[in-house]
């Protein structure tokens, strides 16, 4: 749970970055984003998966998102085609305003005040630029998932992983 602070600076950045890529922010047309997202990693994690999620206080999933920053894997968001490598500035891809914006510290502000004793990063290499500080910021371990050399294909590999990950219960 992010403080007041951490909570306004990020709503204050979504709408900065859905106004500057002409998103509106209030269709109603919303969704749990566990069940909106439908690429490679989200169609590989089951629905038993997510129903574990749901019932198994050990697992804080968040995602890192281009349009959203920080989200929860719940959290309703609207439908929306936008890549962390995306330029939004001329020569800005949407990852480097998100890590000049603070991203980073976010999500170390959401890693330090829960009780979690391991991150478990299953973000792209274009993703985990947008947060490349939090492994240096947080005291805790910092696994992150690689997967050399599969390219785009990776994600197919991620949701695999992800799956089998809260299906074992191993958090």
């Amino acid at each position: 749970v992010l403080d007041s602070t951490f909570k306004k600076r990020l709503l204050w950045l979504r709408h900065h970055i859905a106004s500057s890529l002409s998103i509106d922010l209030t269709c109603i047309d919303i969704m749990p984003a566990y069940q909106r997202y439908a690429g490679n990693l989200y169609s590989k994690i089951s629905p038993s998966a997510w129903e574990q999620v749901t019932s198994n206080s050990r697992f804080e999933i968040v995602i890192i998102s281009a349009l959203y920053g920080m989200i929860y894997w719940n959290e309703p968001i609207i439908d929306y085609n936008v890549a962390m490598s995306r330029p939004l500035y001329p020569r800005k891809p949407v990852a480097t305003w998100w890590k000049e914006n603070g991203l980073g510290h976010i999500l170390t502000h959401f890693i330090q005040h829960q009780e979690i004793g391991l991150v478990r990063s299953f973000l792209s290499l274009t993703y985990q630029n947008a947060v490349s500080l939090v492994p240096k910021l947080v005291s805790i371990p910092w696994l992150q998932y690689e997967y050399p050399q599969l390219g785009s294909g990776s994600d197919y590999y991620r949701g695999l992983d992800v799956n089998q990950l809260v299906l074992t219960d191993t958090a």
